[in-house]
């Protein structure tokens, strides 16, 4: 088996490039809220390179590039991207799982006609990539025997790379990384594998699979078969939670002020859960204290639902009863304990089946002719809060991080 994994280089900065042909070889940075406080979730390769990258300060960047230009994320235009490089992939045999926003892998059919080598079946990807997509994008491409190999692969010569890890070379790449440049090891768990004895991943490589499993559980055995080339992470995980953030431009506990933000975020979050087939049975409310002090957050079980006017009141009375001991300075919504919607039980009383039919409607139009194309009255004036967003490597419409 053989996996080939793209990564768009600089994704977000680089398709406004492509966008806005002015911008290119500038340095650009995207950020939620341009304002000294708001923080950099994306630069270009040219502001990359005199420092500003992922989780700079928008003050910071400016003092190292005065003339830095700073611009909203627009997901649907990246997503149209991500769809057109699919397509790309797509015309080769094997199989392709989207990744993140800018990530997909392709597992190659070992019985494929075309005898290319992956390299070759790389080069042209790339090649296509900047004659069908857009001229200003690149992609760095790894190839290995599974996908954390040819992730790992993918991350060794950015921008514009092309490497494969393969049995002849593995030690000697290896050799040269360290533990969290591995994808799905973090500062902590490399802490874990350094008080037992491996410093390096070349020390698990070379480890014996049992010694491993006995110092560090069955986590140090699926390591070690993960750097000898076994696909090991095939299962496919369900969805947990779905909900939406956003940060408020003053902080503040005025439930006045919050009452719109919330039905906002209620609107997007129960748009989700409707397009994915879902029902969800709890909802949770909270925020973000000012001055980045945790997390303050309710939740309840509920009866399964899928209107975002019941999400509302879940949500609502949550926060009206248990008002938040601090100004917030972010806002959340969530819902989770999700399964599958079963066809809609007949309902005995004519006023549900008839809001059910009005959100229907109301999800046709949208969908046709854009999000808030029909809105409730209460989120009128909340004109670029509460934003589509994209999280990178995260699952492109469903995945979020939460507090406990």
């Amino acid at each position: 088996m053989t996996v080939l994994h793209l990564d768009m280089d600089s994704f977000f900065a680089t398709v406004e490039q492509q966008a806005r042909p002015h911008l290119r070889g500038r340095p650009v940075g995207i950020s939620l809220a341009p304002s000294p406080g708001g923080t950099i979730v994306a630069a270009s390769r040219e502001a990359k390179r005199q420092g500003v990258g992922t989780g700079t300060k928008v003050a910071e960047a400016r003092r190292l590039i005065p003339d830095i230009v700073l611009l909203k994320p627009q997901p649907e235009k990246y997503r149209a991207v991500h769809r057109r490089f699919r397509t790309v992939m797509a015309d080769y045999p094997g199989t392709l799982k989207p990744r993140s926003i800018d990530e997909a892998a392709l597992w190659l059919d070992d019985k494929r006609q075309d005898r290319r080598s992956p390299l070759e079946l790389g080069e042209e990807i790339k090649q296509r990539i900047r004659t069908e997509v857009g001229e200003w994008l690149s992609c760095s491409i790894g190839i290995g025997q599974n996908w954390l190999l040819a992730k790992t692969a993918s991350n060794l010569r950015k921008p514009d790379g092309l490497v494969e890890i393969t049995p002849a070379n593995v030690r000697a790449v290896l050799g040269e990384l360290r533990l969290h440049d591995l994808c799905g090891i973090a500062r902590r768990m490399e802490a874990r594998f350094n008080l037992a004895g491996y410093r390096t991943p070349l020390d698990v490589y070379e480890a014996d699979p049992w010694e491993l499993k006995r110092r560090l559980g069955v986590t140090g055995y699926y390591w070690h078969r993960r750097l000898h080339g076994l696909d090991i992470d095939t299962k496919q995980w369900s969805t947990k939670s779905i909900g939406h953030s956003s940060v408020i431009p003053r902080s503040t506990t005025s439930l006045a002020a919050l009452k719109p933000l919330v039905h906002k975020l209620c609107e997007r979050a129960a748009r989700r859960l409707r397009a994915g087939h879902w029902e969800a049975t709890t909802v949770g409310i909270g925020g973000q204290r000012a001055n980045y002090r945790g997390w303050w957050w309710q939740s309840r079980r509920t009866a399964p639902f899928t209107r975002t006017e019941t999400l509302f009141n879940h949500a609502w009375s949550l926060l009206s009863h248990a008002q938040p001991d601090s100004p917030l300075r972010v806002v959340a919504v969530r819902m989770s304990g999700l399964r599958s919607t079963d066809p809609r039980q007949p309902s005995l009383f004519d006023i549900e089946r008839r809001r059910h039919d009005l959100t229907d409607a109301v999800d046709v139009v949208n969908d046709r002719w854009g999000e808030q194309t029909l809105q409730p009255a209460a989120m009128l004036g909340l004109k670029g809060m509460a934003n589509d967003s994209i999280a990178f490597g995260q699952d492109m419409t469903t995945r979020q991080e939460w507090p406990d």
